[in-house]
């Protein structure tokens, strides 16, 4: 291959994955920005914090052995890159964010299977 073929092959291939990213920019709307605990006070809290006010509550579901909760937000991207993240709490442990095309999902490693609920508050 000259060095004339290989330059076209590598501005197709930077074009792609410039058009890849614009894609998946489009479609992320919403991004997830930070993920805190709370002190407690009657109950255990953690705020995840938006770029913008979320316009629904995201799927919610446990999954057991080990305890999680997950928390699945649609067409939202994630700038969160330090993982897991330690919450300070008794019965949440940590979190950890998973970033797809289509949606994020927020993973909280729970010490017992509880019950969760869920509001929003502005950008959290």
């Amino acid at each position: 291959m000259n060095k004339k073929n290989a330059m076209g092959m590598l501005s197709r291939l930077v074009l792609g994955m410039s058009l890849v990213c614009a894609c998946v920019s489009l479609q992320a709307q919403m991004v997830l920005e930070s993920i805190y605990s709370e002190p407690p006070q009657g109950g255990d809290v953690v705020r995840l914090n938006f770029s913008s006010p979320l316009s629904q509550l995201p799927t919610m579901f446990t999954l057991h052995d080990p305890h999680r909760i997950a928390l699945d937000f649609s067409k939202t991207a994630s700038l969160i890159d330090r993982q897991p993240i330690v919450l300070n709490s008794p019965l949440l442990q940590s979190a950890q964010v998973i970033e797809s095309l289509e949606k994020t999902r927020v993973l909280f490693q729970v010490s017992q299977a509880s019950e969760a609920s869920m509001q929003l508050q502005g950008n959290a």
